[in-house]
């Protein structure tokens, strides 16, 4: 898998979002879109290595002026798409997204709470989730302990949508300048997870966590990860980003720090995973928590001990 991230513009501006100083520097340079030369290489790069999936992610990617070639593209050159969106979508992308088939395209579409969008947004969101129906899985990002999925869960069998919910933690960014989890809140959402899932399973909805979080959030609530049927893994394992300005950054929660690669200083994705760990080894194997070093999950790799992020941050 291969993250490209297409542009830096965005139709919406979440206070978690990891990308804000990004966006935002963007804009400032005038470096708003990947050029086509650019995206060029970069399949070329996923070719060499490999890569099963190619992901677009922004920014809203969809606002790339090409993406309806980039995106064919990526189907000619026989890999998968996954599109990381916001679901507000210009109409000319959407036609095409709907013309393509599950196998071909997938959306990870990050949902909002109703009360944060502009008048007619939620609407349209809701409009534009529909026409896709079953390749859109729904994404969440958990900014606060007091959070609710019962609105998603309540829009999926209503918008036949992908019975999957994509859960993440708002991780800090290295500024720290995100609206992000505090670690004392994590009890609170490990208990508001499994509150959802009981919402969830019995519509067949299966709950999913995405990296940044940890094997003891959830100690007292094992069984009912199993009997919840949640999706459920505590490693971090980046895939790799490449924004607009040629450099690829193990992960882009990490932009602005000062260990990146541009893009043809490798020959394939192995070899620049393969140097980051190498660069990162020490921190990675920190861990966020003083339990971390003795921990069995830790020891074999169950567990990475938190987003790379965070520990990063916590050791500045």
């Amino acid at each position: 898998m291969f993250n490209l991230i297409l542009t830096q513009v965005c139709n919406r501006r979440c206070q978690y979002c990891f990308a804000r100083e990004m966006l935002t520097e963007g804009a400032d340079a005038g470096q708003n879109h990947m050029e086509p030369s650019m995206f060029e290489a970069a399949l070329a790069l996923a070719e060499r290595s490999r890569a099963p999936e190619i992901r677009f992610l922004g920014g809203e990617p969809t606002l790339h002026p090409e993406f309806v070639r980039f995106a064919q593209q990526v189907l000619g050159r026989g890999f998968k798409l996954l599109v990381f969106s916001n679901g507000l979508i210009p109409r000319g992308p959407l036609q095409f997204l709907k013309s393509c088939t599950q196998k071909q395209v997938g959306l990870l579409v990050n949902v909002n709470d109703e009360a944060t969008y502009e008048p007619g947004e939620y609407d349209r969101l809701k409009d534009r989730l529909a026409s896709l129906g079953q390749k859109v899985t729904c994404g969440y990002n958990i900014s606060q302990p007091g959070f609710s999925l019962e609105p998603i869960i309540r829009l999926i069998p209503e918008l036949n949508l992908a019975r999957n919910i994509r859960l993440g933690m708002a991780q800090p960014v290295l500024s720290g300048k995100n609206q992000h989890l505090n670690w004392a809140d994590v009890p609170a959402v490990a208990n508001g997870i499994i509150n959802a899932a009981r919402l969830a399973d019995p519509l067949d909805i299966i709950l999913g966590l995405d990296c940044g979080f940890t094997q003891c959030m959830f100690r007292e609530y094992y069984e009912d990860i199993i009997s919840l049927r949640i999706h459920f893994k505590c490693c971090c394992q980046p895939v790799l980003d490449l924004t607009p300005d040629g450099k690829i950054w193990y992960c882009l929660a990490l932009w602005g720090h000062p260990q990146f690669f541009k893009l043809g200083q490798f020959p394939d994705l192995q070899t620049f995973r393969e140097e980051f760990e190498a660069k990162f080894a020490i921190l990675r194997s920190a861990g966020l928590l003083d339990d971390c070093p003795d921990c069995k999950f830790r020891r074999t790799g169950q567990c990475s001990g938190g987003c790379f992020s965070r520990i990063l941050q916590q050791w500045q």
